[in-house]
Formats: structure tokens, C-alpha cells, sequence
């Protein structure tokens, strides 16, 4: 078993939060005419950049400590190929928004990518010391929170469907 340092994996993640925010300021942007939904990105955009904030902070006390732990290059492949996943070029994040059929459509794609970013931090908490945990344990819990946030404005906007 070979020892990885958790740097890379916490770079994946702050890359994570930098297209996060980027994507929710272009949607808040689109959506700016709808005030609660505009808010709500917008909201998301800057507490997006918080958890990147978080995460480089992370970054440099990792270093400092020079930490290296145990883990299997299958396990860190896997890490790797998950942010894969989640991780959007700024490009991509354009064509992303593009490609958003209307507001139900950005809601749901916004539920999933939330969903995506905590297994990853929960994965990545897997390889961190105890001490270094809480600090992504908070992220995940606050995009447990964006989660729900989205999920309510979703079913908001069904309701005000349905009434019509």
C-alpha cells in the first residue's frame, strides 16, 4: 500500500466548490428575472466559494504537516475518477448552462451535482486524520443543506405548477 498525500484529493474538491460557484453565479444570472430562484443561486454561489475558501485552508495545513497516508492506489484511482465525475472545466460549466432546458430541469441537475459533491467528501473524509475531518464534515452538512434548499424550490415551483 502506497502512501498518497491527501493535497491532490483536496485540490479535486476545492475545484469542486470553484465550479460550483461558477455555475450558480451563470444561473443566477439567467434566472435573476425569478427573484426567489435568482437569490437562491446567487446565495449558493457565494457560500460555493466559502467551502473552496475552507478547502485551500485545509490544503495548506495538510502540506504543513507534510501528511502522507496509507491508501490503495485502487482506493485513490477511485477518488480520482469520482471528481472526474463532478468536476466541470469552466467550459463545461457554460455548455452546462446552455443546455438547462428551464427551471425544473436546473433544479434537478442542481440536486444531483449537490448529491455528487457530498459522496466525494464523504470519501475524501475517509482519508483524512479525525482532527482534519470535522472541518469537510461541516461541508458536508452544508451541502446536505444546499440539497434541501433546491429540493424545496423545486417543489415550490411543481405546487405553483399545479395551481395553475
Amino acid at each position: 500500500m502506497q502512501k498518497y498525500s491527501p493535497t491532490e484529493i483536496i485540490q479535486l474538491a476545492i475545484r469542486i466548490e470553484e465550479n460550483g460557484r461558477l455555475f450558480y453565479q451563470e444561473l443566477a444570472q439567467r434566472y435573476a428575472s425569478e427573484s426567489l430562484v435568482g437569490e437562491l443561486f446567487a446565495d449558493l454561489a457565494e457560500q460555493e466559494g466559502d467551502h473552496r475558501h475552507y478547502f485551500e485552508e485545509l490544503a495548506r495545513k495538510v502540506v504543513q504537516e507534510d501528511a502522507a497516508y496509507p491508501l490503495s492506489e485502487d482506493y485513490f484511482e477511485y477518488l480520482r475518477g469520482f471528481a472526474d465525475h463532478v468536476i466541470f472545466t469552466q467550459a463545461e460549466v457554460k455548455q452546462a448552462v446552455k443546455e438547462i432546458a428551464d427551471l425544473d430541469h436546473a433544479l434537478t441537475f442542481c440536486m444531483q451535482r449537490e448529491l455528487d459533491a457530498v459522496q466525494y467528501y464523504e470519501k475524501l473524509m475517509g482519508m483524512l486524520p479525525a482532527e482534519e475531518q470535522i472541518v469537510v464534515e461541516l461541508i458536508v452538512v452544508e451541502e446536505k443543506r444546499h440539497y434541501h434548499l433546491l429540493r424545496e424550490q423545486h417543489k415550490q415551483i411543481a405546487l405553483n405548477q399545479d395551481d395553475r
